[in-house]
C-alpha cells in the first residue's frame, strides 16, 4: 500500500473481453516518478562491460523509432496491447521517455528515494551519488 502523503494515486486499466469488464485505477502523482528503469549492478558499469552500453543504445535507439514512427505505434499498441487507438493517443500526451537509456536524471533517483522512505521500505540516507555511477547520470 503507497502511504497518502507520498501524493500517489494509482493508475492501471484491464481490459477483459466478453464478458466486457472493465477496471481502472487511476495513479495522479505531483512527482516525477518513471514508470520503468533499467538498472543493473555496478560490476556492468560501462566502462567494465560494453554489453551494458550496447543493451543501452538498443533502447535508446527503439525509444528514437517509437517517436519517429507514432502511427506505427499506436497501430501496435491497439492491435496488440488491449488499448482502443484513443486511449494510445491519449496515454502518448501524458508520458515522456528519455532521451539516452544511459542517463538517469538524479532528480528521478532523489524522489524515488523520497518516496520509498515515506514508504518505509528505505530507512536513512540513500544518496544519489552511492547508488548510481557518475558515467551514468545526467549532468
Amino acid at each position: 500500500m503507497i502511504p497518502e502523503d507520498c501524493g500517489i494515486l494509482e493508475t492501471s486499466t484491464l481490459r477483459i473481453p466478453r464478458p466486457q469488464i472493465f477496471f481502472r485505477i487511476e495513479i495522479l502523482t505531483k512527482l516525477r516518478w518513471p514508470s520503468w528503469l533499467i538498472t543493473a549492478h555496478e560490476s556492468l558499469a560501462f566502462s567494465r562491460d560494453p554489453r551494458l552500453a550496447n543493451f543501452l543504445a538498443g533502447v535508446t535507439k527503439g525509444i528514437d523509432y517509437f517517436y519517429s514512427h507514432i502511427d506505427e505505434a499506436i497501430d501496435y499498441i491497439a492491435a496488440h496491447l488491449g488499448y482502443t487507438t484513443e486511449d494510445a493517443r491519449a496515454w502518448l500526451k501524458t508520458v515522456e521517455h528519455v532521451k539516452d537509456a544511459s542517463k538517469v536524471d538524479p532528480s528521478v533517483v532523489e524522489t524515488t528515494v523520497v518516496v520509498l522512505q515515506k514508504a518505509g521500505v528505505v530507512n536513512g540516507p540513500a544518496p544519489v551519488d552511492l547508488l548510481v555511477t557518475k558515467d551514468a547520470l545526467h549532468k
